[in-house]
């Protein structure tokens, strides 16, 4: 057997669930001039104790580290991926992400790995052709669709675009001010996947479905939750990019955009509840086994530490939010996290790595017991105790303590109906920045400024900050802003809305869609304006 794994302080890894295991890739490991982007594979056997329940703290011990077993496949350091299990419960999808430094795209963005034969494959990558071919994108969401079988894309950025280049939509119509340099010298843009985009298991193709209504604005660190009654797609949290004002707006959580994979309808719903989260990325949003509970963990609210309201579930017959309140168990650095990663194994959530709410990445892994949907608590051992909950210790780490700012970015954080959680974020994840998942660059830390709280409506929001799109901790290293109220007049003259039913041409080509001039769908939230990282 492999020697287990010293593990050092880390955020952003991708998660899974995957033949009894669980499996983290990537991340970053240290903190401010310290930290750096790994692409170290490593596998944590939860069963290891013959299912006899011990003091959890006793899995962060036996992190296996998992070999290289081709040569024929460069993965890269690669942070703020997409990625998404398969329902074969053994194989992970990853694709994308953020090369740090690199002078070059990712030979392979597209990789997919059986945990079962640790084995290494190769997909096609995605291929836009009338927006240079193909496109490394990263911060935005991937879930599996399970009828289909196929794993679904939405949102994030993209690296390695050349300067003032803009984003051609199915009509011909060309979006500009979009791109932005980051302070490694990378040329990006705030668009990632402008359509919901399909990567089809069955084929190995890239497709563009058919849908109406979709989305005019560029959203990036969003969660995305795939339900599998509805066969629907809930969206939620995260930010999105105005291109008229150079602005990110930060998506409230009263409300969340819906993909319907059934007719490919495009929905604004409403959210409920008497204490709505705030707003926050880099969160994770996991179904839960009852098939209608989505568990909203952690995120952040300025980029810099943990929100103190860092656990709610949504009720999704009803669309109504319920806050947790969790007590942490004593030896934890704290509850709240975000950059972590979120893993549903029967009835217990692990989540994962992260940052804290003193702004400290770290190691520690968490217990959730999530039999009780109306009274979720951390639990001290592993299995869970037949009884129930297990929280006997705490360290007065509370959900409801502090005041806890809003805004922010994600990793994306990713779900595949009652088998797993992913974030990443993002991921986003995680999957996702500002989702995803492996977010914070050296000199991070240094760069993050907070900014004052102003009202917007009934909600308080405190500093927001935007990362440097592959970091999501950070305000874009770029200065942040004071938040304002939003123009959506304006908003909703950036682009006419769209229809669109497109078949593959090739494993590697998507075409794009066409237009529906009488579908519209715009969304209200905060807005966090940017400045672009020449000042200009």
């Amino acid at each position: 057997m492999a020697l287990a794994i010293q593990l050092s302080p880390q955020n952003g890894s991708n998660c899974a669930y995957l033949s009894h295991k669980i499996y983290c890739y990537g991340g970053s490991t240290g903190a401010g001039d310290s930290s750096s982007d790994n692409d170290v594979l490593m596998a944590l056997d939860i069963n290891s104790n013959n299912k006899e329940a011990t003091p959890y703290q006793n899995l962060n011990s036996q992190w296996q580290p998992i070999p290289m077993t081709t040569t024929t496949i460069s993965l890269g350091k690669r942070s703020a991926p997409h990625v998404a299990s398969l329902l074969d419960g053994k194989r992970l999808m990853i694709y994308g992400g953020y090369n740090n430094n690199a002078t070059s795209k990712l030979s392979n963005q597209a990789v997919l790995y059986n945990a079962e034969s640790n084995h290494w494959e190769s997909l096609p990558n995605f291929n836009d052709a009338a927006n240079g071919g193909d496109r490394q994108i990263y911060n935005g969401t991937a879930v599996s669709v399970p009828h289909l079988n196929a794993i679904g894309f939405y949102g994030g950025y993209e690296e390695h675009v050349q300067i003032e280049s803009g984003y051609t939509l199915s009509t011909g119509a060309k979006l500009s001010n979009l791109t932005f340099t980051n302070v490694d010298g990378i040329s990006n843009s705030y668009v990632g996947f402008y359509y919901f985009t399909l990567f089809d298991l069955n084929l190995n193709t890239w497709t563009t479905p058919q849908q109406y209504n979709p989305p005019l604005t560029h959203h990036t660190a969003l969660t995305s939750t795939y339900h599998p009654d509805s066969k629907r797609i809930i969206y939620m949290g995260g930010a999105y990019y105005d291109p008229t004002g150079s602005r990110l707006f930060t998506n409230l959580l009263n409300r969340s955009m819906i993909f319907d994979t059934t007719n490919g309808q495009w929905i604004k719903q409403d959210l409920l509840g008497a204490t709505v989260p705030r707003p926050r990325t880099m969160h994770t949003a996991t179904l839960l086994p009852d098939g209608n509970t989505i568990l909203l963990y952690g995120g952040t609210g300025n980029g810099i530490n943990a929100t103190a309201d860092y656990c709610y579930t949504l009720d999704v017959p009803t669309m109504t939010w319920t806050r947790q309140s969790l007590i942490a168990p004593l030896g934890t650095s704290s509850g709240p996290r975000f950059q972590h990663s979120a893993v549903l194994v029967e009835n217990a959530v692990f989540i994962l790595f992260g940052i804290d709410k003193d702004a400290n990445p770290t190691f520690d892994l968490l217990v959730l017991d999530v039999r009780n949907v109306g009274a979720i608590q951390f639990s001290s051992k592993y299995p869970l105790d037949a009884s129930g909950s297990s929280n006997s210790n705490s360290n007065g780490s509370s959900s409801h303590d502090g005041t806890g700012a809003g805004g922010g970015k994600d990793k994306s954080g990713l779900s595949s109906g009652a088998t797993i959680g992913i974030a990443v974020g993002c991921s986003i994840v995680g999957v996702l920045l500002v989702a995803v998942c492996i977010f914070v660059m050296r000199r991070a830390r240094q760069q993050r400024r907070h900014t004052t709280a102003r009202q917007h409506g009934d909600d308080t929001y405190g500093p927001s900050s935007l990362s440097n799109h592959h970091d999501v901790s950070t305000a874009t290293k770029q200065q942040e802003h004071e938040m304002m109220q939003v123009d959506w007049d304006k908003i909703e003259k950036i682009d006419p809305p769209h229809q669109f039913i497109v078949k593959s041409t090739s494993s590697n080509d998507v075409t794009k869609p066409s237009v529906d001039s009488n579908l519209n769908m715009t969304l209200p939230d905060v807005v966090v304006p940017v400045e672009k990282p020449d000042g200009k």
